[in-house]
């Protein structure tokens, strides 16, 4: 009898997770030499190998897992794994059966498992373990953008192509997000916004500015607090908050990550300059 997991659980140390629109994600460590037997994900799962490996038994045929690989399994479909002697580190995501159904309306197919290799999508993945390990405000914009990117990505060779649609919708989705970007917005409000479905947002908004929304947003929200801190005698928390971070410390990381320099020695140096 095959054993079915639920949403957003699995038999190993869960390190961190989060859930966003449509997505469950688990930072996951298995032990060395671990064996799951025949067992079934409730949900449509993509897990991603941070380290070590594992082999996965799936029907007839035999995967192994190693680092940078991804492997998707439908929902319900019975797989056993053994794991190496290094034991394994996984990101598992999972896709709500309602997100499933609104890709499949746009002919993005998840109904066979696939195992990739490949820098794009080794690149998203990490992106999204990064958003995981440091998050902030704008995280769960960020997470929600990437996971459907990487879906996209991934279903790539066996879909078909979302609708192109004209590129002013892509521009009135970057004026709403001018108009909004201090708000905890999100990639739905957005699509809606422009009359557009989020997958396609997702998809042709990086493909038009070559970011993701939520990158995008931060970089809104970094240039803002820039302004703020030569223009006006605001304290940090301050401009932190009116920015859209959720407070200073937030603030100080993410400024700092994008100029290399923290937000009180950038007032000092450029103030007067």
């Amino acid at each position: 009898m095959t054993k079915q997991l639920p949403y957003g659980c699995s038999t190993a140390q869960i390190l961190r997770n989060q859930v966003v629109v449509g997505f469950a994600l688990t930072d996951i460590l298995y032990t060395p030499y671990l064996k799951l037997p025949r067992h079934a994900h409730a949900r449509a799962c993509f897990s991603f190998v941070l380290r070590g490996g594992f082999t996965e038994s799936c029907g007839k045929k035999t995967h192994s897992c190693l680092p940078a690989s991804i492997i998707y399994l439908p929902p319900g479909e019975a797989h056993s794994d053994d794991f190496h002697s290094t034991g394994a580190r996984c990101l598992h995501i999972e896709l709500s059966s309602e997100l499933v159904s609104r890709l499949d309306e746009h002919s993005v197919s998840l109904g066979e498992p696939l195992v990739f290799n490949g820098r794009t999508l080794t690149h998203l993945t990490t992106k999204l373990c990064n958003e995981l390990n440091q998050p902030d405000s704008v995280s769960p914009l960020a997470v929600e953008a990437l996971a459907l990117e990487l879906v996209v990505e991934s279903t790539r060779g066996t879909s078909k192509t979302l609708d192109g649609g004209p590129r002013y919708q892509v521009e009135r989705a970057r004026d709403f997000i001018h108009e909004h970007f201090a708000e905890q917005i999100t990639l739905t409000r957005i699509a809606e916004a422009i009359d557009a479905h989020h997958v396609y947002l997702a998809r042709q908004f990086h493909r038009h500015f070559r970011c993701t929304v939520g990158e995008y947003v931060r970089r809104l929200r970094i240039e803002f607090a820039c302004r703020r801190l030569l223009d006006s005698d605001d304290s940090l928390a301050s401009i932190a908050l009116s920015a859209g971070f959720f407070d200073q410390s937030h603030f100080s990381r993410t400024f700092k990550l994008f100029m290399s320099i923290s937000p009180a020695k950038y007032r000092r140096t450029f103030r007067h300059s």
